[in-house]
């Protein structure tokens, strides 16, 4: 370009010249001769032809500046314009040449270019030597900026460049171009320089052992490789509640960084450490933008306030069960924000983290385990020096291959004569097919079996062991040996002879005590009954040894006492009662009154225990009690009965004698009303008496039923008309010794009762019949039963749960039963209740 300017000056100054020489010619033309003319005259042509070829190369140079692949213009720098400019750079600028030919030729520079276009410019016009090209942001038209590789040839008047020619090429995709591909080496290069640090880190958890150096390297490397002030590797665990720093690295090329590793309570940061937990992904937090996580629990003054943390970056990593670990980044210098790339090494990074935690972890449990076995090989050798039983190791041949030094001193063998015999050689050889049994059992069921043989160590010697075998089995399931535990039973064989034998005695002995006995241990299960307690709790052997607590059968009212007693059996057993009652159920719900007797067998934990039923005992006791408040009764009856009718007899009459007194008529309904309760209560009197125990009785051989019988009318009519049914079943019977009138007032005052505890609709029910030489008597109602607080109380006077009741009809009943030697049996429910008279046959 700069040949081409310097061509065109020359065109131009040898055209200007040519221009003056004509002049001149011409002018001196007229007063020249024909000889100088025509020399003139040819000199005139020469010129004129070589204007005619410079104007031809000047048509053709301009022809190649309007065709140039490039943007070409001249200007003017003393003027400041353009004065020629080709298409192309129209095309380039946008513009018009008429308009580019009227602006100024600068304005098409971009600020900062149009300052380095003028520099060169000056440093031109100072003589200094200016590069031929530079590159400049250039402006169109339409403020569209593009690059142009711009060459400048400078044309000098008076030794200084006042006009230049200027080449401009297009190199906006060049430098796009460019741009693209200085970001793809500066992307490649911080890609090198992630992956050398991530091969760092895979060589640090390769060839490290010691597992704080391998934490303390990967956080100096993750820190080092993205430049920040401080790195640390937090553990955070939600069951114990902690943030726990385990590494930290510091930034040696950052002054005032102090460490933080240490262990902080999670509520510090609650809320941040929650959210990493919950949705598995890293967080930031920068002094301008606090994170909203760190403003919530707090920390984000912490952080950002008293630690002085411009950006800092959470990033968590390896979850187990409410922990994880945590890669945590600070910049303290400055605040800076997170690329991609940077987040995508941090995660890699975290990746061979992870890796490094479960190398970490399987190397510590390699080391308790490899700890553990070398703990446990030395408690075997100890184990199987000293052990008292015969262990043997023998290949798959049964060949013995070890033998515990206990062989010596059970069966006279040293283990080195033992090792290469098969250990067949030691059974004897009637016990071999069990022996064989148990080793095909072992092999098919790959489990281990236990039998009990012999050991021939002589022909006139044998030892009795308890064997256990298992067989060894490769990863294929083919057999690679056994194992022979072996124990010398020959004492307990002969001890279990004897014992035998005495349990034979003593079983004897418990079965036939004649009392329910049993044994138990502190749990209170029964691990031994005997058949007297079968048959008071109803259930069988089976269903109770080893099954059933003693306790399981005490009335729930009862049980509390009876724990109390237990307890403080097992505290101060000589504070406890060896003997009590309480009420034992069966199996079918019947209580049964109970004297329990407890003994601790010697040198065990276990107690003998005997059951005596003392139900009947304790109805004994409380008949007795009944017939000695009945006897009491009687005297009393006896003795105030007559003395109470004499008055009542004498005022009886007087208030029969006013009645018929004419003037005392107006009281004759008072009169009748007194005399209606005397006579009441002189009834009431007559069955006290009858409660006298000496009361004479006039007793004849009768028939139960034919009293009855004469009695049905009298008791059908009265619960007919109480709106009840009767009901009677009368069997063969035999006869007793009875008093009529006394039987009648029995059966009279039963049925009463049952027809006044039953609501209408109900059926009373009177049987007879023979049971075991007696004739019974037994009435039934429908009624809702006797409470069961009353029934212990049944026979004595003046007890009644009814309104007008006198509270003696029962007592008459058992009194009148009690005189004739009779039994009296209540059954009593929901449904109604029963009794039955027994009266002894003749």
């Amino acid at each position: 370009m700069e040949n081409q300017a310097k061509i065109k000056e020359q065109m131009v100054e040898e055209l200007e010249r040519l221009r003056q020489r004509a002049t001149e010619l011409e002018s001196k033309l007229g007063y020249k001769s024909n000889e100088e003319q025509d020399t003139i005259q040819r000199d005139i042509s020469d010129r004129k032809r070589m204007e005619n070829n410079l104007r031809a190369s000047k048509e053709k140079y301009m022809h190649l500046v309007q065709h140039a692949p490039a943007g070409i213009y001249e200007i003017d720098f003393i003027n400041q314009r353009f004065i020629s400019v080709n298409d192309v750079m129209c095309h380039y600028l946008g513009y018009t040449q008429e308009e580019l030919l009227s602006i100024n030729p600068f304005n098409i520079f971009s600020e900062e270019s149009k300052r380095h276009f003028r520099q060169r410019l000056s440093n031109a016009f100072a003589g200094e030597k200016v590069p031929e090209t530079a590159e400049f942001k250039v402006i169109g038209k339409d403020n569209r900026e593009f690059w142009a590789l711009i060459n400048v040839g400078y044309i000098y008047e008076n030794q200084a460049p006042s006009k230049a020619t200027v080449v401009a090429h297009d190199i906006t995709e060049h430098k796009k171009l460019q741009a693209a591909l200085s970001q793809q080496k500066k992307r490649l290069e911080e890609q090198l320089h992630f992956s050398n640090a991530l091969n760092r880190i895979a060589e640090t958890i390769i060839h490290n052992e010691d597992t704080q150096k391998i934490l303390d390297d990967m956080a100096a490397i993750i820190g080092e490789t993205i430049a920040v002030d401080r790195s640390l590797i937090h553990d955070i665990d939600f069951k114990q509640h902690q943030v726990k720093g385990i590494s930290e690295w510091l930034n040696p090329n950052t002054d005032g960084i102090t460490a933080t590793k240490d262990t902080y309570n999670l509520d510090v940061f609650i809320d941040a450490s929650t959210y990493m937990l919950e949705q598995r992904k890293w967080t930031e937090s920068h002094v301008d933008d606090i994170s909203p996580y760190a403003a919530n629990d707090g920390s984000g003054e912490l952080l950002h306030g008293l630690m002085e943390i411009k950006s800092g970056l959470w990033f968590p990593f390896a979850f187990r069960n409410q922990a994880y670990y945590c890669l945590v980044f600070n910049q303290v210098s400055y605040r800076r924000r997170w690329r991609e790339e940077e987040i995508n090494f941090i995660h890699a990074a975290a990746t061979h983290m992870e890796i490094a935690i479960q190398k970490i972890s399987i190397q510590n449990d390699q080391r308790h385990a490899e700890k553990a076995l070398r703990k446990n090989e030395e408690r075997l050798r100890i184990i199987t020096d000293n052990m008292l039983d015969m262990l043997y190791l023998t290949d798959e041949n049964f060949i013995i291959k070890y033998a515990s030094p206990s062989c010596a001193h059970c069966i006279g063998i040293k283990p080195s004569e033992l090792t290469g015999r098969s250990i067949f050689e030691l059974v004897h050889p009637e016990d071999m097919p069990v022996v064989l049994d148990s080793v095909n059992h072992a092999i098919k069921n790959n489990s281990g079996s236990k039998k009990t043989f012999r050991f021939q160590l002589s022909s006139e010697h044998d030892l009795w062991v308890e064997s256990t075998i298992k067989i060894l089995l490769d990863d294929k399931g083919s057999i690679t040996g056994t194992v022979l535990c072996s124990r010398d039973i020959s004492e307990r064989k002969q001890a279990a002879e004897a014992l035998k034998k005495s349990e034979s005695l003593y079983r004897t002995i418990f079965e036939n005590t004649g009392t329910a006995t049993s044994i138990a241990g502190l749990d209170t299960i029964l691990s031994l009954v005997n058949t007297e307690f079968e048959k008071l709790s109803g259930y069988t052997k089976k269903e109770l040894e080893g099954i059933k607590s003693w306790t399981s059968f005490v009335l729930k009212a009862d049980l509390q006492r009876l724990n109390n007693y237990h307890h403080l059996r097992m505290l101060s057993p000589h504070k406890a009662p060896d003997k009590f009652e309480f009420r034992f159920v069966n199996k079918s719900g019947e209580v049964r009154n109970v004297l329990m007797t407890l003994a601790q067998i010697p040198g065990t934990l276990m107690h003998l225990s005997s059951f005596l039923d003392i139900t009947e005992i304790k109805h004994f006791q409380q008949e007795m009690s009944r017939l000695e408040r009945l006897n009491l009764v009687g005297q009393m009856a006896a003795g105030i009965g007559h003395e109470v009718r004499n008055p009542m007899t004498t005022v009886r009459g007087f208030l029969q004698m006013f009645r018929g007194k004419s003037h005392l008529a107006i009281y004759k309904n008072h009169f009748d009303l007194m005399i209606d309760e005397l006579d009441r209560a002189n009834s009431i009197i007559t069955q006290f008496l009858s409660l006298a125990k000496d009361k004479p009785v006039d007793k004849k051989i009768h028939n139960l039923n034919s009293i009855v019988e004469m009695l049905y009318p009298l008791i059908e009519a009265d619960a007919y008309k109480s709106g009840m049914g009767f009901n009677l079943q009368l069997q063969e019977i035999p006869d007793s010794l009875l008093d009529e009138k006394e039987i009648r007032q029995l059966i009279l005052n039963l049925t009463r009762n049952g027809i006044e505890a039953m609501s209408p609709g109900g059926t009373l029910t009177i049987r007879t019949f023979a049971q075991m030489g007696k004739a019974v008597l037994a009435v039934q109602d429908q009624g809702t039963g006797i409470p069961s607080h009353l029934m212990e109380k049944l026979g004595t006077p003046f007890l009644t749960t009814k309104d007008e009741g006198t509270g003696l009809g029962l007592s008459v009943c058992y009194s009148i039963a009690t005189r004739h030697n009779a039994t009296v049996d209540v059954k009593t429910g929901p449904g109604g209740t029963t009794f039955m008279i027994g009266f002894n046959g003749q």
